[in-house]
């Protein structure tokens, strides 16, 4: 696929309008020069050099999607904590926040702390409880009220309490309801899945470790075989599995597809999966093999 071909695809992706739902993280990355060791205890002590706040988890995605030029309107729930500032300064012409929040949650922070090219400390703050019961009924109805005016509903969860079983069950049926499809990029947490609760979905994007999550007999040396008892497992979807730097496989409508990666000199390969899935959000014909090409094409250019 050819550069200019790139783009014209990119063209059609811009029309799209997507309703996101998914857990928005704070990623803070600080580096420093390391200039000694502490007098007092063996610790290392570090000179401050540079901080960096971005917007990660479905927020990475979003990016991806406002970066293709798709429209977005994003649901996502912060804390009430100082931090639930820095997070809603995420602004972009096409984007329109809807932002939740609880009395006493923090927000999901993860800062990583940098000497040099050697990664120091990983500090998180983190939240996991699931939202009451009166958050989700006000979130539902936002979106019940809303969704009629997208072409998508994509749930992006990365496991931080936004989403429960019970919401995750009612976006899959009004999504039936108001016939638009739903897609979902659901993260593997404490080594379980929770992919069957979005069982009706018409889309499930899936890394090797989350779809063995889901079927136990998974096996990447029958990867047709594979992927249509996952797809049969989660209701008839479609399955798109992202292999990394071996491209990707897919079964769309009960065809089989296998797509070559775009070879690229990796440098960090974190947001790579967001950058595959924002192709998908936004293709207008899924089963066309064009679409699958550049979601390789864009995930592998954002690990360089």
């Amino acid at each position: 696929m050819t550069k200019g071909e790139h783009e014209d695809i990119i063209q059609t992706l811009s029309k799209s309008k997507i309703l996101v739902i998914g857990d928005l993280i704070l990623d803070i990355h600080r580096e420093g020069k390391t200039i000694g060791v502490s007098v007092e205890t063996p610790t290392l002590v570090v000179k401050h050099k540079d901080s960096r706040v971005s917007h990660g988890g479905a927020g990475l995605f979003v990016r991806n999607v406002l970066a293709l030029g798709g429209q977005v309107t994003f649901v996502t729930l912060l804390g009430d904590d100082e931090y639930a500032a820095e997070a809603e300064n995420f602004s972009h012409p096409n984007l329109q926040k809807v932002i939740f929040r609880e009395k006493g949650r923090i927000t999901t922070v993860k800062e990583r702390f940098w000497s040099g090219s050697h990664k120091l400390l990983c500090w998180d703050r983190l939240d996991n409880r699931p939202i009451s019961s009166q958050t989700e009924e006000i979130i539902f109805s936002f979106v019940k009220e809303n969704l009629p005016a997208f072409d998508k509903l994509i749930v992006s969860d990365y496991r931080h309490g936004l989403i429960s079983k019970e919401l995750a069950n009612r976006l899959v049926r009004l999504a039936k309801e108001t016939d638009k499809p739903i897609y979902v990029d659901s993260q593997v947490a404490q080594n379980f899945g929770n992919h069957k609760w979005y069982v009706g979905a018409n889309l499930f994007c899936l890394n090797e470790k989350e779809a063995l999550s889901i079927d136990r007999e998974f096996n990447n040396a029958s990867l047709e075989e594979s992927l249509a008892r996952l797809s049969k497992i989660l209701g008839g979807a479609d399955i798109i599995l992202k292999l990394g730097e071996r491209g990707s496989v897919s079964i769309i409508r009960g065809r089989y597809i296998a797509t070559e990666p775009y070879r690229v000199e990796a440098v960090d390969t974190i947001g790579a999966g967001d950058a595959f899935f924002a192709v998908l959000a936004l293709t207008p014909h899924m089963g066309l093999e064009n679409y699958l090409k550049l979601a390789n094409v864009w995930a592998a250019l954002a690990v360089t």
